[in-house]
This record gives C-alpha cells, structure tokens and sequence, in this order.
C-alpha cells in the first residue's frame, strides 16, 4: 500500500510539475511589479504576482513562464530541471498604447481605450538624453514646437496652430497633476527642472485638455515625480559637460534616495545642483543652481495617500541676440560666433529707494533668479460602492528676480545716444573709457551747429561704425505665494464612469522694480567691457561731468518704463464634469464640460516723470549726472476684472480589435487673458475691454499596438474665432522717461490643420526606429497687425494680411527621426530633429532655412549598479536661426523690434545687412557616470 502511495504521489507531482517560485521586478528601476501576469504557455494555467512581485506557480520542465504586464515587453521563461526560486527583470517598454495613464483624463486609463491623443515620454528614454532645460522632452511629442533659443528658461511652446502670443500662452505645465503656475503670471518652465526625480512625462495634445486643466485649450505636460517604490535604493549621477562648441564647463550632480518604511510606507527624495558658464559663457556662471525634491507615501488597500515637498533655486541668464549677416544662410557677423556672449560683464550698483519707488542692489551675476518652495499631499481613495476620491492640494511661494539685460543692441554714438541719453543741445565733448581700465576709446563732440564729430577707437567697426551696445539693465522683484487644490469625484454605474471635479487657485502676487534700474553701455565684442562716459561742456564756466557711475552705468531708475509697483490678488475657481461611457464592449464614448471663473484685482503705482535734482542726488555731487534724476511717483489707481468662461469636449473611441483602435474628438475651449495682459501697459484698464480667446478643435486618429510597431496617427483642425492684437505703443523720451500709450485692440480669425504621428518600430530585438512628427498649414482668414514705428502714436499703420497662409505662425513640418540600439548593457541612439523653414515675418520678406540638428546618446551598463553615458548634442555644430530682429535703422538700437517695417525692398537693397538672430545651442560633451546601490 505505501508503494502504490508513493507511486501515485510521483505521478501526481510529474503530471502537476515543480512549485516554481520567484520574484518580478523593472529591469529599469528596480521596482517589484504587483499583478504581472505568469502563464504557462498554451495552457490556462497562471497566476499574477502579490504586492511584492512575488509569485508562485506549478511548472515542468520544458513548461515556458509567458510572462506579461502594461508597459513592459513581454517575456518568456523556460523551465529546466533546476528552476526554483527565479529572479525575471521586465524591461519597460519606451512607447506603448498599454501603460496607465493618468493625465488629461478624469479616471485611470489605458490609451489604446481613450479618445485623447497622449504621449508619454518614459524614465528610460529620458535618462539616455542631456536635455538643455525642461521644454527640450517635448521636441518628443508630435504636434508640439519648443525654441530653446533663450537657454534654460522661457522656452517659446506651440501646439497645433495655437501660437498666437507665443510663448506658453496656450499650454499648461504640471508637475504631479497640479499647474505649476496657473495664472501665468511667470514663464511657467522657469520653476521646472529635469533631474533624476523625474519618473516620466505625460503629454496631452489636443482640445481635451481644455476641460481637463485649469486655463489650457491647447494642451497640457504633467511631469510626474519618482517615489520610493519607482526608484528604491541610492542613485547617484555624477556629469561633467563643455558646451558653447566645446569650450564652457559644465558640473552637475543628480542624487535620489527611495525605499519603503515598512509595507505600507514609503519615502523618496532627490535632486541635483549644476555650475556651468553655459553655451555663451559671459566670464561667469551663467546657470547655477538645483532642487530638492521629495515624498512619503502610504499605500492603503483602498488607495494610496501622499505629502511631497520642493525647494528649487536656480540661476539662469537669458541668450542675447547674436549679429548675423545672409538672409538665405544666416551665420555670425564678423568675428562672432553661435558662443558669443553679449551678457553684461561683472557690474554691481546701488542706489537707496529716494531715486525711485524702492532701492536697488544689482549684481549682473545674478541673472535670472527663480525660487520655488512647496508642499502638498494627495489622496487616492476607493470609498466604497463604485466611488472613488482624488484630491491634490499644494501651498507654495514663487520668487524671480529679473536681474539682466533686458536686451543688447549696438547704439551709434552721435545723434541716437544724445536722444535717449535726453543730453541734445548739450554741445561739447563726451569721452569715453573701459571702465575697468581707464583706457580711453576716444571722444565725441557735439558741436553748436548740431554736427558731431566722432574719433573713436571702438570694437564692432567692422559691423556697427563709432558703435557702443546699448544694455538696459532691469531690476524686478516678483513674488507670489499661491494655494491651489483639485478634487475628482467618481462614481461607477453599469457601463458609465462619471467624475465630478473641482479647482481651486489663490494668489497674492506683488512685483516692484524699475524697467530699466540703469542703462549700461558697453563694448561691442564678445565679452563686452563696460564703458564709463565723462563730458565736458563747451562752457569753460562749468565742471566736468561724470555721466555715468565707475561700473559704467548711466542714470539711476531712468530709462523707456521707469518704475513700477503693482499689488495683485488673483483667484481661479474651475467645476468640471464628465462621463465615460462604455457603449459597448469596443466603444467608449468621453464627454467632458468645464466651468471657470476669473478674477483679477490690482492696485498699482507708475513712474509719472522725473526730475533732475540740482542738490547733486544720492550723493549730493551736482556733476555726478547718474545719480541726480529722481522719479516721481503716480497716485495709486485700481481696476478689479473679471471672467467667465465655459468648455466642452467630446470624444469616442472604438477598438478594431486589440491592437488597434480609431477615435474622433470636438473640443470647444477658452483661454482667459493672461494678468499681464490686464497689467502690462499700467493704464486706465477700465476702459479697456479684455475678452477670453475661444479655441475650437477636431482632431481623430488611428492608434495601433502591434508587436513590429506601435503608435499613433491623428489629423486635426483647430479654428482660434477671436484672437486678440493688443499691445501698447511708447512716447517719445522725455528726460530719460517714456510714457506707454494703449493700443485699440483688434480680434482676428485663424485656422490650423495638419496630421500628427508618431510610431516605435522593432526591426529585431535590438534595432528600433523612433518616429515622430507633425505636417501642418495655418491660415488667416482675418489678420490685422499694428506696425510701430517712430515713438508716438502718429506713425502707427495697421497691416492687413487677411485671407492667406501664414507659416510665420506655424512650422510647415517638424520631425524626429531616432534609430537606437539596445541590447542588454548597450544603449546607442542618433536623433535628428528637424524644423522646416518659415517665414521671417509677416510680409515675408524672406523665410528663415531650415534645422536639422543631430544628437548622439550612448550609455553602456558596467555593472548592474554603474552605467556610463556619452551625450554629443548639435554633433555638426549647426547653425539653426530659431528667433531674428531686424537690422538697425539710423543707429536707434529700438528700430531692431519691428520686423515687420523690414520690407523687401529694404532687403533688395541691401542683402548684407546685420541683423540679429537666436539659434539653437551650439554643440555640446557630456559625461556621464550613474551609480545605483
């Protein structure tokens, strides 16, 4: 009897197989990855994997483990006679239609099932690349155009013919599901940073982000930050880089921590701080500085709860315009290069607040100042019945201080600098000198006759004659502290999913400073010298006089604005709702709606004029001219604005079958004026009407998830029916004063269409293609533009340019290319971003070439713990115009703005006029080494 057990039980056990145990884990992060899916290949035999990515399951030899798990590659294990207790790394999969995703839809979802276009940019293909700021990640979604040409900051972002008012007028950035500054008051990418802490990005390009984030018709970027369960463990990444062609430094070094408390409990923090005198280095740092960043999380059976933290301050200076010559193959005048630095040299200045509203400490070192401080904590919480609650709060402080130029450009030294200097009529000789040395670069002599007679030894001759660069230094200090919450409601009944949401934003927003605080004029060469100025007058009765300070700055607080002071409160309270509804088992039907209400109030002081102080100013010597204008003051005013407005989306999806899917969506949005646009011109608002601008889009498409390829193609149409063309024009100087005067305000009609794709295609295990693009025309069916011309409003034409295609507005074509390799311990990829050329202006007067910039990434895995990279960015050191001004007219450094007088036949008549051009950075090394233990 016990022999025939025994053989029952060995039969048994062979037909049954071993207990094969294991643990699953990310390849990438480490991550032990809860319910993946263990099968035993052409059976119905599997289990998933607990909360620790263990599992357990009975196989025999020769059994094959397939193993599968949203946003992995798929993978399959055989089973020897030795097989036990396993370890199986899941590699992630860079694109998919099969991740979760949780940006720009009311509740978790996969896209393959949404009707909304969204790009996810994951942790693995973000650390292969050097990003030179936060907007580079979305030269990786179609649709979208970025412009660095500004550096780390203040990217220019466009969606889908959405580009009127540039910059990031239309688009919101997130960071874990909140906006990083909802009222726009800033350059929303200023307080956004990519480091080790970023977990992915998840871009939504399309009408449904106008109900689904505060203010965002044309798409919003939520960048999500690791925990401790994403990254556990010790991180580190160490990169030494040389940019401007080779020849700046660059130090940076990233550092997280993660991992768990206890079951539940989680905890991660990270961040990184970089010194680098940048791509145009000015003989300093030109961006310094890092963040902190870090979470604890607790994982409920019911949901998860978390609190985080952010302390970022960074330093960045603005690129100046380059001088450049060649229309149709634009490069540097001269002996300038793409590297060239036009940033003020090391000057420091102050003056108490009797000059003007409030003193002044300038240090051109400081650039660019942003500080962001936050906390906040979330809830994910299931309550039971089908309902289930999202709430996201965040309190933090804002702060930047504009401390640079405010622009450079060269100024003839004759008639121009005596008009804005307010010194015409003052008739004798003016010298001037290297305020670091004292050599004397020559005079210039105003003589009775109103002649002058220039014998000046100046740098630039060869592109600007007798030429100094005129360079506003500004000075202001904004602040904001600012609280915001979101809450989603859902509820799940039968074949519906219904949301109910709210959001909550309050600001107290005060800036105060002086536009410019003092006027510097300085050498025009790379690296300028500041220059000191004395003049003597023709009266032998009268003193010699200092006009500028030693650092070379001439009049305190004085310039084109003066001084400013406004006290802001802002408030945005937004109600949304939405529905998705299962039609059928293949067919999802998305309906969203959204109510926001807006609100500004200001109270506000402005520079009424100035008045030059006989008793000698701030230092009481009468023949110390800097210092001897003092600004006088308007009596506070107040306006107090608001807005309402409405947004609809709807949109269906049906899947073919499991890799394929189609879907159609109508989105009807609004933008509500930014607060500048209430407070920019610091006039009598109350007479000015300002109006949200209503986005319409269409857009469809066809998704598909294919083992061989995967990805995305979505042709679309938006209709902008009310852009508003204001502004404000400016005076004439009147002692060193410009007053503003507020232009009519014109609503003109714009359309856009074009087809976006982007596509992953597996050649074999290890070769791969990236693609991604976008093919697109806008059209004016009603465009008025206002050209300024001389100061004053007496000059002031409109141009008319309706009925006709504007690529001044759209890039024709953008494309990514990226062949990459990837094998076990190599990764290698060639980029090649390409930008079609556009028109200069308006008038088209000529179109700015074409861009093909090639990066080339590489990383090599030495260990499971140590990985070296190589990044080479713009590999052929192109030269790509991304921005332009016009050439100089009659030595006026201000006639550069208006790009639009610049005709073709002034072009005709002169083919080799300087101009000035921002271009993509020049190339640029890094090195990497990344430890993880």
């Amino acid at each position: 009897m016990k022999s025939f057990c025994l053989v029952v039980f060995l039969f048994i056990s062979g037909y049954l197989g071993a207990q094969v145990t294991g643990i699953i884990s990310s390849h990438t992060t480490g991550e032990k990855l809860a319910s993946v899916s263990i099968q035993i290949k052409n059976t119905n035999q599997g289990v998933i994997t607990d909360k620790d990515g263990n599992f357990s399951i009975h196989a025999g030899p020769g059994d094959i483990l397939s193993i599968t798990y949203i946003g992995y590659e798929p993978k399959e294990v055989t089973v020897t006679q030795s097989t036990s207790n396993i370890m199986i790394h899941m590699q992630e999969s860079i694109n998919t239609l099969d991740e979760v995703i949780v940006t720009g839809v009311f509740s978790k979802i996969i896209p393959i099932k949404s009707s909304i276009d969204i790009t996810t940019i994951k942790n693995e293909q973000i650390n292969q690349i050097v990003t030179n700021n936060a907007t580079d990640l979305l030269q990786k979604v179609p649709g979208v155009f970025t412009s660095n040409s500004y550096g780390e900051v203040a990217a220019k972002v466009y969606t889908r013919g959405m580009v009127y008012g540039g910059d990031q007028q239309f688009v919101s950035f997130q960071e874990d599901g909140l906006p990083i500054d909802p009222f726009a008051l800033f350059y929303q990418d200023g307080f956004l940073r990519n480091d080790i802490t970023l977990q992915r990005l998840e871009a939504v390009v399309g009408g449904s982000a106008s109900v689904l984030a505060v203010n965002s018709p044309g798409g919003m970027f939520n960048y999500i930050s690791h925990t401790g369960i994403t990254a556990p463990g010790l991180h580190m990444q160490s990169r030494f880089g040389l940019e401007g062609n080779l020849r700046n430094p660059y130090y940076r070094i990233d550092a997280s921590l993660g991992g768990k408390f206890n079951d539940a409990w989680s905890y991660y923090i990270g961040g990184n701080y970089r010194y680098a005198n940048g791509a145009q280095n000015p003989g300093y740092a030109l961006n310094r500085g890092g963040q902190l960043k870090g979470n604890i999380q607790k994982i409920t059976q019911r949901g998860k709860i978390q609190f985080y933290f952010k302390a970022l301050n960074d330093n960045n200076a603005l690129f100046q315009f380059i001088p450049t010559q060649g229309f149709d193959h634009p490069h540097p005048a001269g002996s300038f290069t793409a590297s060239s630095s036009l940033q003020l040299p090391r000057i420091r200045y102050s003056f108490p607040s009797s000059v003007g509203g409030t003193g002044v400490d300038y240090d051109s070192r400081d650039h660019n100042s942003w500080e962001h401080y936050a906390i906040g904590g979330m809830v994910e919480q299931n309550l039971g019945n089908g309902f289930t609650l999202q709430n996201n709060l965040r309190v933090s402080s804002k702060h930047r201080l504009d401390n640079a130029s405010i622009f450079v450009l060269p100024q003839e030294i004759g008639f121009p600098f005596l008009l804005f200097e307010g010194l015409l009529g003052r008739t004798g000789t003016y010298e001037f000198f290297n305020a670091n040395t004292g050599l004397s670069y020559g005079t210039m002599t105003h003589n009775p006759d109103f002649t002058f007679t220039q014998k000046l030894n100046l740098p630039g001759g060869d592109i600007a004659p007798n030429s100094l660069l005129y360079s506003p230094a500004g000075q202001i200090d904004y602040k904001a502290s600012d609280i915001m919450d979101q809450f989603i409601l859902s509820k799940d009944i039968s074949n519906h999913k219904f949301s109910l949401g709210g959001f909550f934003a309050s600001s107290r927003f005060i800036s105060a400073g002086y536009s410019p605080s003092g006027l510097a004029y300085t050498t025009f060469e790379d690296r300028p010298q500041a220059v000191r100025i004395e003049y003597t007058p023709d009266d032998a009765t009268k003193n010699k006089v200092q006009l500028s300070d030693p650092n070379g700055i001439v009049g305190y607080g004085i310039g084109f604005n003066g001084f400013s002071h406004n006290k802001v409160i802002l408030r945005q309270t937004s109600l949304f709702g939405g529905d998705q509804w299962n039609i059928a088992k293949k067919t999802t039907l998305d309906l969203g709606v959204r109510y926001e209400h807006f609100n500004i109030s200001n109270s506000f002081i402005v520079t009424k004029s100035s008045v030059f102080d006989s008793n000698g100013g701030v230092d009481g010597d009468p023949d110390t001219w800097y210092d001897n204008y003092i600004l006088k003051l308007s009596p506070q005013s107040t306006f107090d604005k608001t807005l309402s407005t409405v947004s609809f989306s709807g949109g269906i999806n049906h899947q073919l079958n499991p890799v394929t899917a189609v879907y159609f969506r109508y989105s009807q949005g609004s933008k509500t004026p930014r607060p500048s646009d209430f407070i920019g011109t610091q006039v009598a608002f109350n007479d000015v009407k300002q109006e949200a601008t209503r986005t319409v889009q269409l857009e469809g498409g066809l998704k598909f998830q294919k083992k061989i390829v995967q990805g995305a193609l979505t042709p679309f149409y938006s209709l902008l029916p009310n852009v508003p063309n204001a502004g404000y024009g400016n005076y004439p100087l009147v002692g060193g004063i410009s007053t503003t005067y507020p232009l009519k305000t014109i609503y003109n009609k714009m359309h856009a269409y074009g087809i976006e794709l982007e596509s992953n295609i597996h050649f074999t295990n290890t070769w791969n293609l990236r693609i991604n693009g976008v093919i697109q025309s806008i059209y004016a069916d009603k465009y008025v533009q206002w050209s300024l011309r001389n100061p004053g409003p007496e000059d002031d034409t409109l141009i008319d340019l309706s009925n006709k295609k504007l690529s001044i507005f759209a890039t024709p074509l953008i494309f990514n290319l990226t062949p990459y390799y990837q094998s076990k311990k190599l990764y290698a990829d060639l980029n090649f971003h390409y930008l079609g050329k556009r028109a200069a202006n308006l008038l088209e007067t000529f179109y700015l070439p074409a861009i093909g910039q090639l990066d080339l990434n590489a990383s090599y895995i030495i260990s499971p713990n140590t990985t070296i990279k190589v990044n080479i960015n713009n590999v052929l050191n192109t030269y790509g115009t991304l921005q332009w001004s016009a050439p100089i007219s009659g030595g006026i450094a201000f006639s550069a703005f208006d790009n639009d007088i610049f005709t073709k036949e002034k072009l005709k008549a002169n083919p080799n006029a300087v101009y000035f051009t921002q271009s993509i950075q020049p190339r640029s090394l890094f090195f990497s080494l990344v430890l993880k233990l």
